[in-house]
């Protein structure tokens, strides 16, 4: 079934919500600053987490962040358990 270009909708998540690709065009604001804000934060989290990693392996002495991950997992389990 074919389908007409002029009726397909097509959003885009932006970092206040979703936006049409009509009226993304027809903004003045910096579109494609709103649009990329997904993917940044998604890699600054990325890198947040794994700076954190490498600084509690350290001052853990942890030679993995495996061994990391599962310290953290621990010591999260016990003080949820101590409220």
């Amino acid at each position: 079934m074919p389908t007409d270009s002029s009726t397909l909708v097509t959003t885009l998540r932006t970092f206040d919500g979703e936006i049409t690709l009509d009226a993304a065009l027809e903004e003045e604001q910096d579109m494609l600053r709103r649009l990329t804000y997904w993917d940044k934060r998604i890699n600054f989290l990325v890198y947040l987490v794994a700076e954190i990693e490498a600084v509690v392996s350290y001052h853990l002495g942890l030679s993995e962040i495996f061994a990391c991950r599962q310290a953290i997992r621990g010591i999260a389990l016990t003080i949820t358990k101590s409220l």
